[in-house]
Formats: C-alpha cells, structure tokens, sequence
C-alpha cells in the first residue's frame, strides 16, 4: 500500500521464490486457505477477484510441466536457487475510491498486467495472474465511514533469459567453433533482474538496480496509458524497499498510534463531562424558603430556578454524551487490543521470514566455501599429477613475501 500523503504513487515490486516457499504464497494469491491471518480479508468478496491468467495445476506443477516439454531449462541452478518470482502492482486505495472503485480499477490493472506480460517476456511464462478486489482497507473504511478495498495485483511467473549456446572447441568442423549451436530459455531471477549500467547527464555511468528501472519503467507505461495523475514511487522510499509484510507491519504501527491518540481523546472528554457534572452539585447551595399557603411547597428565585432548569438540561446532556464516550472509549480499547495481536502475528511472521533468510544466506555460504575447497583439491590434484607441485609451493611462498613487503 502506498502511504497516505496525498500523492498516487504507482508501486512494482518484485519478490523471489524458491521452491519451499512457494506453497504459501499460492495459497494466498489463490484463496486457497479457508482462514487468514490477515482479518482484512473478505472472502464472501473473492469472488470479485479479477483472474488474467488462471493457476489450473498449481505453481510448481506448472513449472515442472514447462521443464519437461522443454519450454524451460534449470541447467546450472543450485538445488535451493530462486524459480519463480512475483510482480505485484500497486497504487494506493484512495486512488481508485475517488476514480470510482472496482470497475476503474479492473480497467487500470487490465493495463498493469500488460506491462508485467511485456516485462516478463511473453504471457507462456506466466503461471498465474490475479487482481484482488477482497482485501478491505481498515484504515480508509474507519475515515470515510464506509467499506474501501484495496485493489492491487499479482503476477506469478518463471524469471527466465535467453542463452545463447556455442559450439566448443570439441566441435568436428572447427568452423562451427564460437558460433552459435542454440538458443536456450533459462531459468535465472539473478540474470533476469541484474542491475544495469546507466548513463548520466555528464556522460559518465553508473549500476542503477534493477528494481529502480522496473519502477521507472512502470511509472511511464502507466503514464502512456493515460495515468497521469498517478506518480513515481518514491527512489529509497519505506515502500520501495521493504517487503509486503514489513510494510504491512509499518501500517497497522501507524494505525495502533493514531487509534491510542483517539483513546487519549476521548479520555480527555469524558474528564470534561465529569467535571461538569461536578459543577452541577452546587444545585445544593441553592436556597430554599417554603410557599406561604401551602407549607409542601417551596419558594425559589427566579434567577436561581432558571440556574436549575440549565443545570438539568446540561446533566441529561452530559449523561448521554458521557454514555456515548464511554461505548467509544470500551470500542478503541477492544480494537486496540485487536490491532496489537494482529501486530504481533505479523511481527511474528516477519521475524520467521528474517531468520530464513538468514539461514538461506548461511547455506549459501557453506556452498561456496565448499565448493572452493573442491576447486582447490581438484588444482592439487592436477599439480601433483603434472609433478608442479613443488613450483607451484614456491611460488605461493614468493607471491606471500613480495604481498607482505607491500603492506609493510
């Protein structure tokens, strides 16, 4: 979701699945679960859900299909490397709520999931592609008053590039050597989404990350299709970088502070009707002297009998107003309540993701290493089957002395 300033920024992000992870994200991009954590979800509107390509098999066993007709080639990729990717397209809510809602938004993501098919690099790569229109937008309904819906759009695919592959030097016919034998569609998200030399105004270059140029790109197709009051997501913003469920967190922070500055308010209101009603006591200051004829009656002075009849007027106000802040002050506080278990699932969630990611990166690392320590025993081998070893010992010696002269 974009932030609440204002400002139409247009957001595509692009995250990266490997195969363990996968489930999950189809099960939500699909309404596969009968049950969310996220209580935005509206699943009596699912049905709503704009679908430009449909999942019929599943994610991954749509991807193993495309590999054994030959449509695709994980040669090269590590066991746990990423195999699909999402492109999710993004504007804020109230964008489409003053556009006039689902039927404005379907046309605009009718045009987002253009650009992603462009992006991707054909529709045959694409597994499934889904605009939601079930995901109600708590903070907006709470300040119009009304139910607002948080359209946006998913596209699941196979991050893929064209390798051209060359004849080598064992090639019969040395003619053929360096040339071109085929072309092959690999699977690659680092290939695919590689950041790019850019050139700037005063003729120099430098590396723009890829996500940068995705955003630059989606912005001015966006733009091209008649878009114009729509803006570029910020460069280094809070929403470009952090993922969907860091940002999701980010907001219901913002919404639990704004919801505790309601609770304050009120607190403050209800102290105001109390001292009022305390101010209404002095009723029992007021003077009294019996009627004359009928000793049952009394007799009060008109000024003071007018001060009655306000004071009674302003304490059944006060009773009502302090009854209605008592109801509100009892609903923040349960909502409240809701909204921090709510942040802490996804705290919860965000943390799990963390520590995967962190684990992914350790077992990367124990791969590199190992496979350097293979590189390193095969070389040994070669040297002592070629009888350079010994050589090979010295010069490494050398090579050491001469580096540590020139640190000294």
């Amino acid at each position: 979701m974009a932030k609440n300033d204002g400002k139409n920024y247009s957001v595509a992000r692009n995250a990266q699945y490997t195969r363990s992870h996968v489930g999950n994200m189809e099960r939500h991009n699909e309404r596969k679960n009968e049950v969310y954590q996220n209580k935005d979800v509206d699943l009596s509107r699912s049905e709503l859900n704009i679908v430009f390509k449909k999942s019929d098999d599943g994610y991954l066993s749509t991807f193993d299909k495309m590999c054994e007709d030959g449509t695709i080639t994980t040669k090269g990729l590590r066991a746990n490397a990423t195999i699909i990717d999402e492109m999710l397209c993004d504007v804020n809510s109230s964008y489409f709520e003053t556009h006039g809602g689902y039927d404005f938004a379907k046309e605009f993501f009718t045009n987002a999931y253009e650009f992603a098919v462009n992006e991707i690099g054909g529709e045959e790569y694409i597994l499934s592609a889904v605009m939601h229109a079930d995901e109600r937008n708590a903070a907006l309904s709470e300040k119009l008053g009304k139910d607002v819906y948080h359209y946006h759009l998913h596209v699941v695919y196979v991050p893929v590039v064209q390798k051209e592959v060359k004849w080598s030097k064992r090639c019969k016919d040395k003619s053929l050597v360096g040339t071109v034998k085929e072309v092959i569609t690999q699977v690659s998200h680092s290939k695919k989404w590689a950041s790019k030399k850019v050139a700037d105004e005063d003729g120099s270059t430098h590396l723009e990350k890829s996500y940068s140029l995705l955003q630059d790109r989606y912005f001015s197709f966006m733009q091209q299709c008649g878009y114009t009051d729509i803006e570029r997501g910020e460069k280094g913003s809070t929403e470009q970088n952090l993922s969907v469920t860091e940002f999701k967190v980010h907001q219901e922070e913002l919404r639990l502070q704004e919801n505790m500055q309601k609770v304050s308010k009120s607190k403050s209101e209800l102290e105001k009707v109390v001292k009022k009603k305390a101010n209404i006591k002095a009723i029992d200051t007021i003077e009294t002297k019996p009627a004359m004829i009928d000793k049952s009656k009394i007799v009060v002075d008109k000024t003071e009998f007018d001060d009655i009849k306000i004071l009674a007027q302003k304490q059944i106000a006060g009773e009502k107003k302090e009854r209605k802040l008592l109801q509100a002050n009892e609903r923040l506080t349960q909502e409240n309540q809701t909204l921090k278990r709510e942040n802490l699932a996804q705290k919860n969630e965000l943390s799990q993701f963390k520590s995967i990611t962190n684990r992914l990166k350790e077992e990367q690392q124990k791969i590199k290493l190992q496979e350097l320590e293979k590189f390193q025993d095969i070389v040994m081998k070669f040297l002592d089957k070629t009888g350079l070893r010994s050589a090979f010992e010295q010069f490494r010696k050398s090579f050491s002395r001469q580096r540590n002269e020139v640190d000294r």
